[in-house]
């Protein structure tokens, strides 16, 4: 029977794949990889079978061989874990790798043990809520932008300041800083947005707006002035 092996290969660079996963694709007797992952694991090993799509897994799977099937980011944050499951794949073995939320995160110099975590992938999220969760991270696609989704949480509200990560880890980085509202020069197809929340600017468009003013009123007491944390994140 085969052995597949479920590799995270981090935000995309080289100098962020752990040691466990290098030593798990020179291991394994066939590496599987989607686009700009593939580019990555031919830094430690060659060949590597590029994939289009995840269906196309099951047919990759050889019944006498290790097979090491890579994912960007952390295979179990919103990746490819979920699906192989759900296709009743037997997995052997998940080796975690960096996030690109972890990665921006540290550039940031900001914590986020405290997010809810959203995945805009083929799919609408229902907004309504946000203006009271302190903490988002938020998977974008080419459909929902950073300036998209600036533009929506202004609509709902919310003010204040946000930040833009492309090409995380790469040569090629990009950090911009812009505020809620403003259209962005990202096209969020490998976009991180962090957006940090003014309490004090905060308004609000329900009906129960006095109540939600005594809230934001604690809140900012209890956090005296420090601004909310809000996290935006796309994973190829």
């Amino acid at each position: 029977k085969f052995m597949l092996s479920l590799v995270g290969m981090g935000p995309g660079h080289p100098k962020c794949v752990t040691q466990e996963a290098i030593d798990e694709i020179r291991r394994a007797d066939v590496v599987l990889a989607f686009g700009r992952i593939a580019e990555t694991a031919e830094q430690f090993r060659t060949p590597v079978a590029r994939i289009g799509r995840v269906d196309e897994v099951c047919a990759r799977l050889d019944a006498a061989r290790h097979v090491a099937l890579l994912a960007s980011g952390d295979p179990g944050f919103f990746g490819i874990l979920d699906y192989l499951c759900a296709q009743n794949i037997r997995i052997d073995r998940v080796i975690p790798g960096i996030s690109t939320m972890q990665y921006f995160m540290a550039v940031l110099r900001k914590s986020w043990h405290s997010a809810r975590f959203i995945s805009l992938h083929g799919r609408e999220e229902d907004w309504s809520d946000a203006a009271a969760c302190p903490l988002f991270v938020v998977l974008t696609d080419r459909t929902h932008t950073p300036t998209l989704i600036s533009k929506r949480l202004h609509r709902l509200g919310l003010r204040g300041d946000l930040t833009v990560g492309s090409r995380l880890s790469y040569a090629d980085e990009r950090v911009i800083a812009a505020r809620i509202g403003d259209e962005i020069d990202d096209d969020g197809s490998l976009a991180l947005v962090v957006v940090e929340q003014s309490i004090v600017e905060r308004t609000f468009l329900s009906v129960h707006g006095e109540e939600k003013s005594s809230f934001a009123r604690e809140a900012y007491s209890s956090l005296h002035a420090n601004a909310f944390l809000k996290v935006f994140e796309f994973v190829i």
